[in-house]
């Protein structure tokens, strides 16, 4: 089904595959899912069964006018209550890859240090 992605998700996977490379697997133990990062594809999967996939973000239209910008996309529910799952799959996705880029080694030559955003 066609999915506004919010794009600071998408441009945050964009950001750590390109720093950490492809692919990226997140285990979210609390939520039982696994997650693998692709540049064409994120796969959720049931954690018990990893081969079962619960849902899948594909085809990424990266033509926009803006960073700030949705991102529509491809969504695939593979369980009836995957729905409900998937707004905390990708928090939880989030909040991963931020801990991951900061614990790589500050990169002065290229004036780059993550920083977490003050949301409040």
């Amino acid at each position: 089904m066609p999915y506004s992605l919010d794009p600071a998700f998408y441009n945050h996977v964009r950001l750590s595959l390109m720093r950490l490379g492809e692919p990226i697997h997140l285990s979210m133990g609390k939520l039982q899912v696994t997650l693998q990062l692709e540049g064409q594809q994120w796969t959720a999967y049931f954690m018990p069964e990893s081969d079962m996939p619960l849902i899948r973000w594909q085809d990424f239209d990266v033509h926009r006018s803006g960073l700030n910008e949705p991102v529509a996309c491809t969504l695939l529910l593979y369980h009836y209550q995957s729905w409900l799952m998937f707004p905390q799959i990708l928090a939880e996705m989030d909040r991963q890859l931020h801990r991951l880029l900061e614990d790589l080694p500050n990169r002065p030559e290229m004036g780059w240090k993550p920083r977490r955003l003050d949301t409040r």
